[in-house]
């Protein structure tokens, strides 16, 4: 009789003190946390964060509540607060640190922020908790690419080929683009012809295409990959503008005008028409022409690398003139 007193006294002891601490351990104010999660679900992620912030700020002390942490740093990211986000999760790590959900969310913000180190830290740290997680596997293959250690991309996407069934035609292409970054070209055409084999019709795919073809020395691929990109996608200045490199390159110096002359009749043409205008003239032996194409250039005054390059070239001409002077 006595020891169940003692029991029940125990019992009432540790109510009291879990009301003042403002923590009930028998429902645990769950409600705010499925409110959270329906207010999350609801597009509602204002209210979401209220809900969060009220469900972790009870008690004298954080919650271990790592669902809570989770929810709290996707809802500050959908509200487009990364710096939010980015200390909900470090908290939540903190407190959980063998947490694997709150490292990958982690390692994604990390990488679409471009912080692409610390993305790989953290899926390393994820990967060790799960070694067989696609997630962290495939993160780690992004983040090695865009830090330029291909070598160690290449490992991580072939591992994730290997537990992943029928990857996506992104990773392909991803998978493409390391291979052509690392100069593997023939098997970066074969990662990228199952890229098409799915997405026939994705420009940027083709463009690779070309870029692989053209350092394999297979010129007409190349031009012939290019030219589907360009009809693909015929406002991407990027793939517009390599086609006229090459052309100028391999000396096909009318056929490069030709194509670059709209942009040149434009009202204002934009620096890179200018430069890629006195490259060919300068090909065709009329440099002084070509050097009103850099003065444009320069007067534009358009901060970047071609008007860098231009400013070079005419101070190094002016120089080159003084001597013969």
């Amino acid at each position: 009789m006595k020891k169940n007193r003692f029991v029940l006294f125990i019992i009432f002891i540790c109510c009291v003190s879990f009301l003042n601490a403002g923590i009930w351990p028998f429902n645990g104010d769950k409600h705010l946390l499925n409110q959270a999660r329906e207010e999350y679900d609801g597009g509602k992620y204002d209210d979401a964060v209220v809900s969060l912030n009220a469900f972790l700020d009870k008690g004298t002390v954080k919650r271990r509540e790592k669902r809570a942490y989770l929810l709290l740093g996707q809802s500050y990211e959908k509200l487009n607060r990364p710096e939010k986000a980015l200390n909900t999760y470090l908290e939540g790590i903190a407190l959980n640190p063998k947490d694997e959900a709150l490292k990958l969310h982690l390692g994604a913000l990390y990488e679409r922020s471009g912080m692409y180190s610390q993305a790989v830290e953290q899926y390393s740290a994820a990967l060790a908790l799960s070694p067989s997680d696609e997630l962290a596997v495939l993160g780690l293959a992004r983040g090695y690419a865009k830090e330029g250690f291909f070598s160690k991309a290449i490992d991580f996407y072939s591992q994730y080929r290997k537990i992943k069934d029928n990857p996506d035609a992104s990773f392909w292409a991803d998978y493409a683009e390391a291979y052509y970054r690392h100069k593997m070209y023939n098997e970066a055409l074969f990662a990228l012809a199952m890229a098409l084999e799915q997405k026939p019709e994705e420009a940027s795919y083709w463009f690779l295409s070309a870029k692989i073809n053209r350092a394999l020395q297979s010129g007409k691929d190349a031009y012939a990959n290019i030219a589907r990109a360009a009809a693909l996608a015929p406002s991407d200045e990027e793939i517009f503008y390599t086609n006229v490199y090459w052309l100028q390159e391999d000396g096909f110096l009318q056929d490069a005008s030709s194509m670059l002359q709209p942009k040149l009749d434009a009202g204002r043409p934009d620096a890179i028409a200018l430069y890629m205008k006195y490259l060919i003239l300068k090909a065709q032996g009329k440099e002084k022409e070509g050097r009103k194409y850099l003065e444009r250039v320069v007067a534009y005054g358009e901060a970047g690398f071609i008007l860098h390059i231009s400013k070079e070239i005419l101070k190094n001409e002016i120089n080159q003139g003084c001597k013969h002077d």
